[in-house]
């Protein structure tokens, strides 16, 4: 099983902070927000040396520097959506099933993917059963990325994908175990869930050329 993080988007949610450092690298309970998602993948049982990481910033490549892992970085020249990012990594993953993690989602219990497709979800309030950031696919997502076409927003959408694939296991999760790290009330949330870890101000992360 190969991994893939997914670390693009502007961070324009989380402005000011974003001005200055990549959302990914502010410091969320004492971590960098990116460490959550990659502990993820290691959880699940992707290898050390089988994560490619999705990037559009030189700094996401401080992960190198603090883990003894040979990641593949990909860069993603414009965001046009989480699935275009993922298609990046084709040449990457070839034929194998992948587990993917975008850097802002923060889940509290560790997943456990099964048979792709398979993506996890939870109900949450005023929008009903949603796809989280974390999908299982295999080969096919490769075959199917193709045919699909932009959003109205502009955007190669992850429901696309899925509509096309018909059967999908959908793993539900319990919303208060879930949060979306792209915001400051996000960021606050995942600051009380974290088990023993102090309640921090907005930072950047390790050698992210933004704050101290």
């Amino acid at each position: 099983m190969k991994g893939i993080l997914l670390t693009g988007g502007t961070g324009s949610r989380l402005k000011p902070y974003t001005n200055y450092i990549n959302k990914h690298l502010l410091t969320v309970a004492g971590r960098p927000m990116i460490e959550y998602p990659l502990e993820q993948l290691w959880s699940a049982g992707v290898g050390t040396d089988d994560i490619a990481v999705i990037y559009n910033d030189p700094r996401m490549l401080y992960l190198s520097t603090y883990h003894a892992a040979k990641f593949t970085y990909i860069w993603q020249h414009e965001p046009l959506g989480i699935a275009q990012a993922v298609y990046l990594a084709k040449d990457f993953v070839k034929n194998e099933p992948f587990l993917v993690m975008c850097g802002d989602n923060y889940f509290s219990d560790q997943l456990k993917p099964t048979k792709p497709p398979q993506v996890w979800a939870a109900e949450i309030p005023n929008r009903g059963l949603t796809i989280l950031g974390a999908y299982y696919f295999d080969k096919r997502f490769f075959e199917i990325f193709p045919t699909i076409k932009k959003s109205a927003r502009g955007e190669y959408e992850m429901a696309s994908i899925i509509n096309q694939y018909g059967s999908v296991e959908i793993t539900q999760v319990e919303s208060e175990k879930w949060v979306d790290m792209g915001t400051e009330e996000g960021i606050r949330a995942v600051e009380k869930l974290a088990p023993g870890m102090p309640i921090l101000a907005l930072t950047a992360g390790p050698n992210s050329g933004g704050f101290d």
